[in-house]
């Protein structure tokens, strides 16, 4: 089992290579606009997760999806080639969904501030 310091250690190394990965591109033209968000790493190093941001309406988000599932093995593949592990953790993509929810607070609380301010001004006039 790995330390928690080895860990984030190679969960920042693997995030910076999958973002530079991404950057190069994929031959896959199913795979769209997509941001890595964070990486998360199993306390035995075998499994990886990447988070990504998919861009665009559903239809392209789920089929970006799908390219970035079967572009699984090449971007292990790449990340074995820079790890220096005697195995190369098995990759997952996940669509983050925290930005979303995110978006979806800030615009709740545009709301309640407006609402507030608009009754301020009726008690006012």
């Amino acid at each position: 089992m790995a330390t928690p310091r080895r860990i984030d250690r190679l969960q920042s190394f693997i995030y910076r290579e999958a973002v530079a990965i991404f950057q190069k591109g994929l031959n896959d033209p199913r795979i769209g606009k997509v941001t890595v968000t964070r990486v998360t790493l199993s306390t035995d190093l075998q499994y990886c997760t990447i988070f990504v941001l998919v861009y665009g309406n559903d239809s392209e988000k789920r089929t970006t999806f799908r390219g970035l599932e079967s572009a699984t093995a090449t971007v292990q593949y790449r990340l074995a080639g820079v790890l220096k592990l005697r195995t190369c953790p098995k990759i997952h993509f996940e669509i983050d969904t925290h930005p979303e929810k995110a978006q979806e607070m800030d615009d709740i609380f545009k709301k309640i501030k407006e609402e507030r301010e608009r009754s301020e001004t009726e008690k006012g006039s």
